[in-house]
């Protein structure tokens, strides 16, 4: 393993060097791609976010057509690259685009012999055609099955016509059925227009609460305040993002306040004296954040405490009525189970339970400085 951020030179140079979804973690991506080359002797290939306008709060830069290079040195340059919808595909742990971008050295280039027909170089608007046109020819096939079908059924509608022709008598039985189920038919149309006049009701009155929510004061002044908010402090301006940094800086000495104790104290100034303010301020936001993660765990395991509230025979009767494919015991977790962006030890547990497996987690209340 080796360190090749903060590292003077790789130790060796690979073939292929391969990144994915790693980039748009650094500040500073274009520094640590230049890295990545250093130590790749053919290709780098990149797997990032595409046109990410909305960040994860651990992503710091947004990638799009117009800040990726065709060539972002002397010896790289741009040989492949497509746009993926990621929501497309099933299971999606990323709805949202992402760009495979495949960068070779022109010395590699000229070697192989690489030819205009070997490459492809798509943007997302090549990629929402072909997927339009997938679509399209998924949507005429499922229409040629329709319309086989109909033929089908007219062919042997005609059968059963020419079969009828001989048996007058069986012909005016069949009508009297069919006149039969039209007056039903008309008995249900009727009853569905019933239920859609009940609807169109419904629907004028919330209409009508609607239009009086808004009619009442409250309405009107919170309208007033989103307008003066957007006035005095539109979104992007200095004046905003001074103001956000403000209160989101409260909010951080908040928390610093309702979690400082001796022990998180000491440690602070310890981190402080042997790494810098830096350190340990970077360390203080990851405690809080975990801090935070586990309070849910801490309230939860207080409330089903079978031991303390006499419930171990109840939950065994519990477990016993149910049948299960096995028992897969986890181990302790360094996150939450209520996280919105869930990683590897969700999903096996996720799997594991759609398998018919009952999961048992062992988590940590607190979690050590």
């Amino acid at each position: 393993m080796e360190d090749w951020v903060t590292a003077a030179a790789p130790s060796q140079q690979y073939d292929v060097v391969f990144s994915s979804n790693t980039l748009e973690h650094f500040h500073d991506p274009h520094s640590t791609l230049q890295r990545l080359m250093s130590a790749a002797s053919k290709c780098v290939v990149l797997l990032l976010p595409y046109r990410e306008f909305e960040r994860h709060p651990e992503h710091h830069h947004t990638f799009e057509a117009s800040n990726l290079a065709v060539a972002p040195s002397r010896e790289y340059a741009l040989v492949h690259s497509i746009v993926i919808d990621a929501s497309r595909h099933q299971p999606c742990y990323w709805p949202g685009l992402q760009i495979l971008l495949v960068y070779a050295r022109t010395s590699f280039l000229a070697d192989s012999g690489v030819v205009l027909k070997d490459l492809s170089i798509t943007d997302e608007h090549a990629t929402a055609l072909r997927d339009r046109l997938l679509d399209t020819e998924q949507e005429l096939a499922r229409r040629d099955a329709s319309i086989a079908q109909l033929n089908d059924a007219v062919g042997e509608r005609e059968r059963r016509i020419l079969g009828l022709v001989g048996d007058l008598e069986a012909e005016k039985k069949r009508s009297s059925r069919l006149y039969a189920q039209v007056a039903e038919g008309r008995t249900e149309l009727k009853r569905i227009r019933d239920v859609l006049a009940t609807r169109d009701q419904e629907l004028q009155g919330v209409a009508r609460e609607l239009a009086t929510i808004k009619a009442t004061r409250g309405w009107k002044y919170l309208t007033a305040l989103h307008l003066v908010r957007k006035r005095v402090l539109p979104e992007g301006s200095l004046r905003y993002r001074g103001v956000r940094t403000v209160y989101r800086s409260g909010r951080f000495l908040a928390r610093c306040a309702r979690n400082a104790n001796r022990r998180n104290i000491g440690l602070f100034l310890n981190y402080m004296r042997l790494y810098g303010p830096r350190v340990a301020l970077d360390r203080t936001r990851t405690y809080l954040s975990r801090a935070q993660s586990f309070a849910p765990t801490e309230q939860a395991v207080a409330r089903v405490d079978v031991r303390a509230n006499g419930r171990a025979d109840e939950l065994l009767a519990y477990l016993r009525d149910r049948q299960y494919a096995g028992v897969f015991v986890m181990g302790s977790c360094c996150m939450g189970w209520h996280e919105v962006f869930k990683q590897r030890p969700h999903h096996i547990a996720d799997y594991l339970m759609s398998a018919g497996y009952l999961v048992l987690c062992a988590m940590n209340p607190v979690l050590p400085g």
